[in-house]
């Protein structure tokens, strides 16, 4: 059998809930659809129009990025612009795309906790006390 699209989401969204993304952010599947089977996943911080083109000729079927390719609400994709552009090659070669940001930087043994590990930090506490429950897996951000 093979995975699709919809179980890694599920599987990343479990590692980084989405309630952890910062109200700004714009986290999870950006490009593609939950049914697209995936054989092969790439990862990459940004999904610049050459990761993508590469990814595209490569065959990967999921490419997981830590920055977003959509930061804002789109009001029109122009395949002539470069984030259309970007669309259309991974539209065109069934390449879905998900993003873990800021949900990442903040879940338990993510970004900011391996960044505290290696420079040595010891004592951690959070900064931000807002709570939130995820709806999707009912974690509860401290």
């Amino acid at each position: 059998m093979i995975a699709t699209v919809a179980q890694f989401v599920r599987l990343l969204n479990d590692l980084a809930p989405t309630c952890l993304a910062e109200s700004w952010d714009n986290v999870g599947l950006q490009i593609g659809s939950r049914k697209w089977p995936v054989k092969k996943i790439w990862t990459a911080l940004d999904p610049l129009p050459e990761v993508v083109a590469a990814a595209s000729e490569n065959e990967v079927d999921l490419l997981v990025t830590h920055h977003p390719l959509f930061f804002k609400s789109l009001k029109q994709i122009d395949c002539e612009s470069p984030l259309g552009r970007i669309a259309e090659t991974a539209l065109t070669a069934k390449l879905a795309i998900f993003c873990a940001h800021t949900n990442l930087d903040s879940t338990a043994g993510g970004v900011n906790d391996v960044l505290a590990e290696r420079m040595g930090v010891r004592q951690l506490r959070v900064l931000c006390r807002r709570r939130c429950r995820c709806k999707q897996t009912g974690h509860i951000r401290p």
